[in-house]
């Protein structure tokens, strides 16, 4: 038959080793959920990321778009000045010459009101070929602030998401927890007679107590 003292230790270390237990159980389970809850921001965050990274990239080549048809659309603007000029210049060199002929002007001072319309076409054609490289000149840096600033952006944008640790309980320190209660509960187990401890004897006194 189990003793009282065997009894009474058992007991306590079953519900020493209960509570260790659902307390360590409690902490691994809220754990867990901070580790989910994390996580899911975490996913939730890096998808809002991708997304506004996406929204930079359509950004850029939106803008880049728009800059190189400008940049067209002046090269096609100072094309046909280029063109304009040159119609306009052979027209004056053939209503000239029909002039001259018409007067009976020929020599040298046909050939110099011809070679003056020429110089006048090479002046203009050279003005606006100077003026389509300096637009092309502010287009390409437009492109290429565009392209820096893009970079920055992204790279600010893409930086690592970093998760936080999460405090998870020792199963060590719960062995050791429970190890202990069980060291308690034999103490226990001795302190309240489950031991093989001698009894003390009260001394009787060795005088006669008078009656």
């Amino acid at each position: 038959m189990c003793s009282p003292a065997l009894a009474f230790a058992g007991v306590g270390l079953a519900v020493g080793i209960a509570q260790s237990v659902a307390q360590y159980q409690s902490q691994s389970d809220f754990a867990n959920q901070q580790a989910q809850a994390q996580s899911d921001a975490i996913r939730q965050q890096q998808e809002y990321q991708n997304r506004l990274i996406q929204l930079e990239g359509e950004r850029f080549q939106a803008e880049s778009n728009a800059v190189r048809t400008r940049q067209l659309q002046e090269q096609q603007a100072l094309a046909r000045q280029q063109g304009q000029a040159s119609k306009e210049v052979r027209s004056a060199q053939a209503t000239a010459l029909v002039q001259s002929g018409e007067s009976g002007v020929t020599g040298l001072s046909v050939d110099a009101l011809l070679a003056d319309f020429t110089r006048q076409e090479l002046g203009y054609q050279e003005g606006i070929l100077r003026e389509q490289q300096n637009k092309d000149a502010y287009y390409n840096e437009q492109l290429r602030q565009n392209r820096i600033a893009s970079a920055f952006t992204m790279a600010e944008m893409n930086r690592p998401i970093t998760s936080q640790p999460i405090a998870r309980p020792s199963g060590v320190a719960l062995g050791l927890e429970i190890a202990g209660k069980g060291v308690g509960a034999y103490g226990n187990y001795l302190n309240y007679g489950g031991g093989m401890r001698p009894e003390r004897s009260t001394p009787r006194s060795v005088l006669a107590i008078p009656s």
